[in-house]
């Protein structure tokens, strides 16, 4: 009984050390580890520039129709107009608003900021706030 026990002992001894050379399946777990959090990061870069795009057309609207209405080309409904054919999507609720203080022309453009997310995963926690793009120009006279 020692002996066969002593057998049984050396066998398990010999098969657990060749468990520990045998690297037999380990780029798999290592990819499965490692691809979810590529993944992950390539749509955290995705989505940061989609934001970033988004933000970049509502600066380049803003200043285009606050310019045009601080010259007097337009009026402040037709700036208003202006910047919403600028930023070219309907599908985004953007909220405009031109202001005149007698000495500067304000155009203020808000987008909710999940408006802009390609998919809001988090349920709003990640994507809460607003993308506010501001210009003020002096009004010539």
């Amino acid at each position: 009984m020692k002996k066969q026990l002593s057998r049984t002992l050396l066998g398990f001894k010999l098969k657990m050390s060749q468990f520990g050379r045998d690297v037999r399946g380990v780029v798999a777990i290592e990819f499965g580890v490692i691809m979810p959090l590529v993944i992950i990061l390539l749509f955290a870069i995705l989505q940061y520039g989609m934001i970033f795009n988004t933000r970049q057309i509502m600066t380049h609207a803003a200043r285009v129709a606050v310019r045009s209405y601080a010259i007097g080309e337009s009026t402040a409904d037709e700036a208003e107009t202006m910047a919403t054919e600028l930023l070219n999507n309907e599908a985004l609720s953007y909220t405009i608003d031109v202001t005149d203080d007698g000495t500067d022309a304000t155009i203020d453009i808000v987008l909710p900021m999940s408006e802009a997310a390609i998919v809001d995963a988090l349920g709003g926690s990640l994507m809460d706030g607003n993308i506010e793009v501001t210009i003020k120009m002096r009004m010539e006279d």
